[in-house]
């Protein structure tokens, strides 16, 4: 019994002392470092999308307010590899997550349940067309849809290429 209660306080001790050591190497400023003071090179912050990116991002939420619409996605967020089993083994699930694992749509269209609609990429001095990426999206039943900066779609054109075809 003695055992047991030794155990609990120090189990308690180390778990307060890791929590309090954890808060402040992450929230440092809340515990009264200033930021100002830190030592070493800084982080510098930026917009995540470029001029012509955020055109086109405010251009389809205004031709798509019943969809969600999301920036620089990466592919591991809305597809993956099947499980290693009867049609797949380990090595074939290791190179299907490989050839994700680093690419990203520049935008995802969901319904606002987040089912995928389509992924739209942007082509421009930035980005280079990648045929293989599409490919993957099409394995994955997702629709690869190309606009180019030099022809930026208006909102109504975004609409027409979302609207079905009869």
């Amino acid at each position: 019994m003695t055992f047991w209660i030794i155990f609990f306080a120090v189990a308690v001790v180390v778990g307060v002392g890791l929590i309090f050591i954890q808060g402040r190497q992450v929230d440092g400023a809340v515990l009264g470092v200033d930021p100002a003071v830190v030592q070493g090179p800084r982080y510098e912050q930026f917009r995540p999308l470029s001029e012509t990116e955020q055109v086109l991002y405010w251009r389809l939420v205004e031709a798509l307010p019943e969809c969600v619409v999301l920036a620089k996605v990466p592919f591991t967020r809305f597809m993956k590899a099947p499980e290693p089993g009867e049609q797949i083994d380990v090595r074939d699930y290791k190179v299907m997550n490989a050839r994700i694992s680093q690419r990203r749509v520049d935008f995802l269209v969901c319904l606002r349940d987040f089912t995928v609609v389509a992924a739209v990429d942007l082509d421009d001095s930035s980005h280079t067309r990648d045929l293989t990426r599409d490919e993957l999206l099409k394995s994955a039943g997702v629709v690869p849809l190309r606009v180019f900066a030099e022809a930026m779609p208006s909102a109504e054109t975004l609409i027409e290429m979302f609207t079905p075809k009869r």
